[in-house]
């Protein structure tokens, strides 16, 4: 578990190192890139954490458009990579956000 969980630290580091939305306008071909390389290690998480999370995991993999076939351990790997670009539906929080209250702003 503490490998993923650094493998997700890795990933959001990439994306703010690479920052995606500025690629947008300067390297598009970059930015779809890194987008891709996203959404690979996103898949390979949905995969790893399903016994784990298995309502969150399902959810990651539908919006990767992941088959039931494409879900077991067995996928994991390059053989199995997604297509590059293969449409993907627009993305939508899996997680709710953590919003602090006012009390809880007050403790710190």
């Amino acid at each position: 578990l503490e490998a993923i969980w650094s493998l997700v630290g890795d990933a959001n580091r990439y994306v703010d190192e690479m920052a995606p939305w500025g690629l947008k306008k300067t390297d598009p071909a970059r930015m779809e890139t890194v987008l891709y390389v996203l959404a690979e290690v996103i898949r390979h998480v949905g995969i790893l954490v399903q016994p784990i999370m298995p309502d969150s995991a399902s959810k990651i993999l539908d919006l990767l458009v992941l088959g039931d076939e494409q879900r077991g351990f067995d996928a994991l790997g390059p053989d199995n990579a997604l297509k590059p670009g293969s449409e993907i539906p627009k993305p939508a929080g899996v997680f709710p956000r953590y919003v602090e209250t006012e009390d809880e702003g007050e403790k710190a």
